[in-house]
């Protein structure tokens, strides 16, 4: 008995950049997604994109509901939000963001025989309204600083007359001192304030600074440095710590921090 072994390697199989067959660029894109499932489930999904190569909106919506067996057993979820890019100056750019969702669902499987609720008394009906705002520069300044000041703020209610407010800060800089090196600070601030029916408002805020040295090259990334922190008014001071060593060509990374 003799064994044949064939002289053939395998080869690695890259993939091709799909060539566009148009002269012109594809700007914007739209698609929209519909269906319908048992249970009496309708859904639709659409996204939407305007603009030219400089600005540029996106909208996007969507919907599911289902009607369960059971009585009451019903829920419904929609969104619909709208963001846009622009540019206001030659390496500064604009961008925010506007959105509205609205969750509502029934709490039922109670006994009926025992309690006689309405439909309007076991409505749970969530709303939540965001929106945000930011700059950021699109490439480094002649001082080498990359910047991004972002705000974002959430506002939630129910049908029960509950509310609950979130607005976020976040100022971060990067300072790029030579190859592969960086210095990172911010300044970060977390105000929310809850409001429950007939109760008293609750507040919690956070607000830290950090900084940090970071070191990268192709084979390791490290970052090290503090974290000042006032936890309503309450002072931490915290450490902070993160290696990433990169694997088979970055297919795999192992992190510790």
């Amino acid at each position: 008995v003799q064994n044949l072994v064939p002289g053939l390697m395998p080869v690695t199989l890259k993939p091709l950049a799909l060539t566009i067959d148009s002269a012109s660029s594809w700007a914007n894109s739209n698609y929209l997604k519909a269906g319908f499932g048992n249970l009496t489930t309708p859904f639709v999904e659409a996204g939407l994109s305007f603009g030219d190569q400089k600005t540029k909106f996106n909208v996007f919506a969507s919907h599911i509901s289902s009607n369960g067996k059971i009585e009451f057993q019903d829920y419904a979820k929609s969104a619909l939000s709208g963001n846009f890019y622009t540019p206001i100056a030659n390496n500064l750019e604009l961008h925010g963001k506007l959105g509205y969702r609205q969750d509502k669902y029934y709490q039922f499987g109670f006994d009926k025989n025992i309690f006689n609720y309405t439909k309007s008394d076991i409505l749970q009906r969530f709303n939540t309204i965001t929106a945000e705002a930011g700059l950021r520069n699109l490439s480094p300044t002649q001082f080498g600083l990359n910047y991004h000041p972002k705000l974002r703020i959430d506002i939630f209610s129910d049908n029960r007359k509950n509310s609950e407010s979130n607005a976020v800060l976040n100022l971060p800089l990067i300072k790029n001192v030579g190859k592969g090196l960086a210095i990172k600070i911010g300044f970060n601030a977390d105000f929310t304030r809850f409001t429950p029916d007939n109760l008293e408002a609750i507040n919690n805020n956070i607000i830290t600074t950090p900084v940090a040295l970071q070191f990268k090259t192709p084979n390791l990334r490290f970052q090290a440095g503090l974290t000042p922190a006032w936890d309503n008014g309450l002072f931490r001071l915290l450490p902070s710590f993160l290696v990433d060593f990169p694997v088979a060509k970055e297919k795999w990374i192992i992190q510790a921090g």
